[in-house]
């Protein structure tokens, strides 16, 4: 399990995959239409039921310490300028999170609130953050570009 955070790599094969199809999906406006934490992006629906994406679930899973957990969630998202990410936690509805970025980006910080001190995260391609759900987290307005994937664990 995840005690902390917990940061690792994911390989690049993966995250090319998952960027093809978040375009598809923005293609054909396979999205979430009602309001969510996500402000000016494109977000879909959740995606973890989905036969197509089991090996890439399965593949996150394989990158955590203990593989005991299952995907609750799993939906991308892509930011349109000036979009953001409201602060918010998932205290009641999973154990933990995880956020992969699809892409490099200078803008859109991803904030940990932990204890009032905040812990900041340059969106880095390949790059996957776990947490415990009751972290509040967010992030800042999207000034570039910014894609990621975003799951939950029960």
């Amino acid at each position: 399990m995840v005690n902390d955070l917990f940061i690792t790599s994911v390989a690049t094969s993966i995250t090319e995959d998952l960027i093809n199809i978040l375009y598809r999906l923005k293609q054909q406006k396979q999205g979430i239409t009602e309001e969510s934490c996500t402000i000016n992006g494109f977000q879909t629906n959740s995606l973890h039921n989905e036969k197509y994406m089991q090996p890439y679930l399965d593949y996150i899973i394989s990158l955590l310490p203990s593989n005991k957990l299952k995907h609750r969630w799993f939906h991308m998202i892509d930011y349109n300028k000036t979009g953001y990410q409201k602060e918010h936690n998932h205290i009641k509805t999973e154990l933990y999170s995880y956020i992969i970025y699809l892409e490099d980006s200078n803008s859109g910080i991803t904030y940990l609130n932990l204890d009032n001190n905040k812990i900041f995260i340059k969106p880095i391609k390949n790059m996957i953050i776990f947490f415990p759900a009751y972290i509040m987290h967010g992030g800042y307005e999207v000034t570039d570009n910014k894609k990621v994937a975003v799951g939950a664990l029960i």
